[in-house]
């Protein structure tokens, strides 16, 4: 039986990514770095020190940890300000999520993002139909790591194996798997390939398929 069911926020909730690429492309050469548009995607959640040496490249200069730090803290006021107002819910989430509530399922947002992040792109009406939030403010340990799902997990009160997560980046759906949670892969960034790769149960190409999919599973 499922008793919760767990979102990533960008690409999954937030038709985001293509902006919050293109401000780290514009941070990035700010600081002569180029980037690799496809590594951002494929390490969405996850872009720290380490895997920013594989995304921003500069010849054979390597990345500094001050430095990626000076171009992440850009990247956040570049999004916030050129690309927030450009920012839509995808079409279906609204549905799916009342749907799920109206099977009194428990509701948990589950995302990298900082909250002052969360809280200027994701509408109320939205953001208060989830009974937890997770945010990357929240946790030591960021995703592919399990703790932000085990965060959700303690704060709904439910078990992994009565929980669904639904993501669309290979960090988020390991930390999921990490968890011992059940999920679903969403094609809003990538194609199926890298999602199977890091475990997805599932993968739907779109939002509708995700919403005829809970129907189902719900009956």
């Amino acid at each position: 039986m499922i008793r919760a069911v767990f979102c990533d926020m960008d690409g999954v909730i937030l038709d985001s990514m293509p902006y919050h690429v293109e401000a780290w492309k514009r941070a990035a050469k700010e600081f002569g770095f180029s980037l690799d548009e496809s590594k951002v995607y494929l390490y969405e959640g996850a872009i720290e020190l380490s895997s920013s040496k594989d995304v921003f490249k500069n010849g054979d200069k390597e990345i500094t940890q001050k430095v990626f730090l000076d171009i992440l803290n850009r990247q956040k006021e570049i999004f916030l300000k050129d690309y927030l107002e450009q920012i839509r819910v995808f079409e279906h989430v609204p549905e799916l999520l009342n749907i799920l509530k109206e099977k009194e399922l428990k509701l948990a947002l589950v995302t990298s993002s900082h909250k002052d992040i969360l809280e200027y792109s994701l509408p109320y009406e939205v953001r208060s139909l989830f009974d937890v939030i997770v945010t990357g403010d929240d946790i030591k340990r960021p995703k592919p790591n399990p703790d932000p799902y085990l965060a959700a997990i303690s704060a709904t009160k439910v078990s992994p194996e009565t929980s669904i997560v639904v993501e669309n980046a290979p960090a988020g759906i390991r930390a999921a798997k990490n968890a011992r949670c059940k999920c679903i892969g969403l094609c809003t960034t990538l194609p199926p390939s890298p999602l199977i790769i890091a475990g997805a149960d599932k993968v739907f190409n779109r939002h509708e398929e995700l919403v005829s999919h809970f129907l189902e599973l719900l009956k």
